[in-house]
C-alpha cells in the first residue's frame, strides 16, 4: 500500500510536510533516515533544504561537512534527494508487482508459442528437415526462441532422466 502524500499544510507535520514518525524509529547513523525524509519528491527536498540553510544546518555525511549554503551542499542535497526519490519509486513498483502477483493479475509477457507448438518447432529441427532459421520463419519467431526452445527441451529431458533414476 503507498503511504499517503504528505500535506504542507497539515499540522501533524514537522519539517516541510513531512510526518513527525517519518524519522522516529531509525537511530541516528541509519543511512535510510535521511532517505525516509527526502523520498517524498524532489520539491519537497528543496523546500527541506530551503529550511535547513535558513537554520544554518549543514550536512554531514562521511565524516565530511557540506555547507548547505554553498554550490557544492545543494547539489549534494539534491542528488541524495533524487536518489531517494528513485529508490522510493523502485520500492513502489516492486509492491505493486507483488500485490498484482497476488492477486493473479502479474502475467508478464506471454511465450509467443504454446507447449504443442514448441514440441513441434524441435521436432523439425531435430528431424533435420530444417534449418534452425527455416523454422523460425516458419512459426514467425526469431532464431533464438528456436534455441531456447530446443534448450528448455534438453533441459526437461534431462531432468526427466534424473527423476527416472532417482525412483529406481
Amino acid at each position: 500500500m503507498r503511504p499517503p502524500r504528505p500535506n504542507i499544510h497539515d499540522s501533524r507535520t514537522s519539517i516541510a510536510g513531512l510526518p513527525h514518525h517519518s524519522v522516529g524509529p531509525r537511530p541516528a547513523g541509519d543511512p535510510r533516515r535521511l532517505r525516509d525524509r527526502l523520498a517524498r519528491s524532489l520539491p519537497g527536498a528543496r523546500v527541506i533544504a530551503d529550511e535547513l540553510t535558513a537554520r544554518q544546518i549543514s550536512l554531514s555525511l562521511g565524516g565530511s561537512v557540506y555547507d548547505s549554503t554553498d554550490a557544492v551542499g545543494r547539489l549534494l542535497f539534491n542528488v541524495l534527494a533524487m536518489v531517494a526519490e528513485f529508490d522510493l519509486i523502485r520500492l513502489r513498483t516492486r509492491e505493486g508487482m507483488k500485490v498484482a502477483k497476488a492477486k493473479g493479475r502479474l502475467r508478464g509477457k506471454q511465450p509467443k508459442l504454446n507447449r504443442r507448438q514448441e514440441a513441434h518447432l524441435v521436432s523439425l529441427v531435430h528431424s533435420g528437415e530444417y534449418s534452425t532459421l527455416e523454422v523460425a520463419e516458419l512459426f514467425g519467431v526469431g532464431r533464438s526462441t528456436v534455441y531456447r526452445a530446443i534448450e528448455r527441451q534438453r533441459v526437461e529431458a534431462r531432468a526427466d532422466l534424473a527423476e527416472a533414476a532417482a525412483r529406481r
